[in-house]
């Protein structure tokens, strides 16, 4: 079991984080958490998964166990990248997403995949003029992105 976890995990899907309450609290036996029971060392290999998660992965896990899962509405964010390239389109939105948030780490930042596009996208704004000053914003701080960036309607989270 922690062989198929643990290679889940290095493939990169996040999908084990991102569907549902229960794949967020899963529980064995002894009502441990999913991380908790695969940070014991493994019975034939004693090999152990540590879990390094975002600060926005952690925050999200934190309110669903106290019971308040984040709404969400129609509204706005800034897409600053978008590519369908087979060899790179991953990488890159990674990367991306690396640069804002190495320079901004409390702006919400948002990689999603779309067959075949990889997107990076920031903000919750809930009206198009928030989403026009944080693309204004953006600009200033990564001109490096000037070309691709602009407003796209979007699922926002309401409360964070």
């Amino acid at each position: 079991m922690k062989k198929l976890i643990l290679a889940f995990l290095l493939l990169g899907c996040t999908s084990l984080f991102a569907s549902t309450t229960d794949s967020l609290s899963v529980r064995t036996n002894t009502s441990e958490t999913l991380f908790n029971n695969l940070a014991k060392p493994d019975s034939q290999t004693n090999a152990v998964v540590n879990v390094h998660l975002k600060p926005i992965m952690q925050k999200a896990i934190e309110a669903q166990k106290a019971g308040n899962a984040n709404e969400t509405q129609r509204g706005y964010r800034v897409q600053l990248f978008s590519s369908n390239n087979a060899q790179r389109a991953r990488g890159d939105a990674f990367n991306v997403e690396k640069t804002i948030l190495d320079k901004m780490p409390n702006l919400p930042v948002y990689v999603t995949y779309t067959s075949p596009f990889w997107k990076v996208r920031v903000g919750n704004c809930v009206t198009h003029d928030e989403a026009q000053t944080l693309r204004q914003f953006l600009i200033e701080n990564f001109p490096e992105f000037q070309t691709e960036t602009y407003i796209v309607p979007d699922q926002i989270v309401v409360n964070q």
